[in-house]
């Protein structure tokens, strides 16, 4: 009985080809797998971050305020980088003149 590489070697220059096409269908499968990693990855970072922007655009009077400690969320990576966006986002909203000083 013959192996794969017995018959590999017998297409001579052929096996080259055969080889190439191994490899590129080897490595379209690894590309895809990367794609669907990334994008569960992605879809579920930004689930988790639009849960947590709505519960802090609920609470954004009471942040600004104080009413919330500083500390709860500027301790939070997570929570202080959606903050700091949100409030960037709400300053260039407003015109040069129009700006209020929190």
């Amino acid at each position: 009985m013959a192996s794969i590489f017995e018959k590999l070697w017998r297409l001579g220059p052929a096996a080259f080809v055969v080889k190439a096409i191994i490899v590129a269908i080897l490595a379209d499968g690894l590309l895809l797998a990367f794609i669907l990693f990334r994008r569960t990855y992605r879809k579920r970072y930004f689930a988790k971050r639009d849960a947590r922007v709505f519960e802090l655009r609920q609470k954004w009077d009471a942040l600004i305020s104080g009413e919330i400690p500083y500390e709860t969320w500027r301790k939070v990576p997570f929570d202080r980088r959606i903050v700091e966006s949100m409030r960037w986002m709400r300053s260039k909203r407003r015109g040069p003149r129009n700006r209020r000083v929190y």
